[in-house]
């Protein structure tokens, strides 16, 4: 299991897991800051149904991009979910910083609608790129990312608490494990199922050459480096 855990291909997807768990346990404080006038900072303190929005916008958001992923009709690579993912996330963290109330509502949903389009492919990538009998434990590993997440999300909560103004580092902080994340499926080949699946437009747009077998195969190769290829045709 911790090799698993410590494999790129499973490490990095797992990091938005880690990301969604981290604002799930840091939000309930970064509330109780934007509420107080003294610890709110230079904002003046929200309304019980300015938090609600707050709070809701990020589901609202969710809903949208799931909805959004469910009617589209072409399926698209993952990884690049992923990437962009990680891109969006980093750029909404970093906004933080420089948020007025609309500005906090507008980011939250954005941060939602992030959640809900790339919920998906965090469990596609991961169990088209281990092998099949490790797909049970690959789960496990997302899922302990998110738990760990919650605990770090809490903790630094807890910690920033008493210190006026630091909900925007509390939401800002996403940002560090969002940028490692997307620089880690930078680096990562496409899933290999999905190259072997699209068609020749979609590769294309990927900026691949090559028919979509021989392509699904060196992905193989870069995921299983050990592996003969004839056990990876297997």
């Amino acid at each position: 299991q911790v090799h698993l855990a410590s494999s790129s291909h499973v490490l990095f997807p797992s990091l938005f897991n880690f990301v969604s768990g981290f604002e799930g346990g840091v939000t309930s404080f970064a509330v109780l800051q934007l509420t107080d006038a003294h610890l709110v900072g230079s904002m003046l303190p929200l309304s019980a149904w300015d938090i609600g929005a707050v709070v809701s916008s990020r589901v609202c958001g969710a809903l949208c991009g799931s909805t959004l992923l469910l009617c589209s009709s072409k399926e698209t690579s993952s990884r690049d979910v992923l990437l962009w993912t990680a891109v969006g996330i980093t750029a909404i963290s970093l906004g933080t910083f420089f948020a007025d109330r609309n500005t906090l509502l507008l980011l939250r949903f954005l941060a939602g609608l992030a959640e809900g389009v790339s919920s998906p492919a965090k469990a596609a990538y991961v169990v088209e790129t281990v092998e099949a009998e490790l797909r049970g434990a690959s789960n496990g590993t997302r899922w302990a990312a998110f738990a760990l997440g919650s605990c770090a999300g809490v903790a630094a909560g807890a910690l920033l608490q008493p210190i006026p103004g630091s909900w925007q580092m509390m939401f800002g902080v996403c940002a560090v494990p969002a940028a490692v994340a997307g620089a880690g499926m930078l680096m990562l080949p496409h899933s290999p199922r999905w190259l072997a699946h699209a068609d020749s437009a979609s590769i294309a747009s990927c900026g691949l050459r090559g028919d979509s077998q021989s392509l699904a195969l060196a992905s193989l190769k870069v995921l299983r480096p050990r592996r003969k290829d004839d056990e990876l045709l297997a």
